[in-house]
């Protein structure tokens, strides 16, 4: 399921970017909108199939009717502020990586950073789901991470040309490809089924809260500095998202960082 989202976002902007220059902004929105419409009928022919339930298979009464009560919990809160983080900084990358190249004035149809970005993702999301069963979760989370601190490191200091920024956004987007799919992935393992509807909306609702935060935020810190400072920004928050993780996402230090470094099991994990 989560593989198709990179693998449009691998298509959708190196072909923008070919409409763009060809035709101009009119036509490209043209286009996008009627891939919208044929998302909505696609969308509207979708059944879900009718399955005969026993009183054992009913959902259990939640237990707290308040849904923000569940930041409450350690194990749903942590994950939460994790996945907060990650959107704040693939927010700066989205956003600002084209003003970021034209102010550079590097000859790089913008596109192409975020096919490079999305090919990464797609390719690592194959391997990262039966690699961390094997390895645990813990271990490719801190990985990615690092990976994402990594490639605003290099948007930050070391660009210089076009290849420079097509390195970011491999080493970018392999972070996030296996970061989402890994965190998903713990919060399924730290929830009965009945409650994935609950805590697996608070949880992406922590992405969605940080994409909406991230945009007006860093683009006042880049009209009072530039590029290069909102890019730091976002590698010291990929940092200090690091530190959350690995010492925090446990019950104990111990236990975090074992967890972390793929060392210990995750404790908050329903068998």
């Amino acid at each position: 399921m989560l593989l198709v989202a990179p693998l449009g976002l691998a298509i959708g902007p190196a072909v923008g970017g070919i409409v763009t220059e060809s035709f101009g902004y009119e036509p490209l929105f043209l286009l996008t909108s009627s891939l919208g419409l044929l998302s909505l009928v696609c969308g509207l022919l979708l059944r879900e199939p009718s399955v005969q339930k026993t009183p054992q298979d009913l959902p259990e009464k939640p237990k707290s009717d308040k849904f923000w009560s569940l930041l409450n919990s350690h194990p749903i809160r942590i994950p939460t502020l994790v996945l907060f983080l990650v959107a704040l900084v693939f927010a700066a990358r989205t956003t600002f990586v084209p003003l970021f190249i034209k102010d550079m004035n590097v000859d790089l149809n913008p596109g192409w950073f975020y096919t490079a970005s999305a090919i990464a993702s797609f390719c690592t999301r194959i391997a990262v789901g039966p690699l961390s069963v094997r390895f645990g979760r813990g271990l490719f989370i801190s990985i990615a991470i690092l990976l994402q601190a990594l490639g605003m490191l290099i948007l930050w200091t070391f660009i210089q040309d076009a290849r420079g920024f097509l390195i970011a956004g491999i080493i970018e987007g392999s972070g996030f490809g296996i970061l989402i799919p890994s965190l998903s992935a713990m919060m399924a393992d730290r929830c009965h089924p009945q409650e994935r509807g609950r805590i697996f909306s608070l949880f992406l609702g922590g992405f969605d809260l940080g994409i909406a935060i991230a945009g007006p935020a860093f683009g006042t810190l880049a009209d009072l500095f530039n590029y290069h400072t909102l890019f730091a920004l976002a590698a010291a928050i990929a940092c200090i998202n690091l530190i959350i993780f690995t010492t925090m996402s446990s019950k104990n230090l111990s236990h975090s960082l074992r967890y972390a470094i793929g060392r210990g099991k995750d404790v908050y994990a329903i068998d």
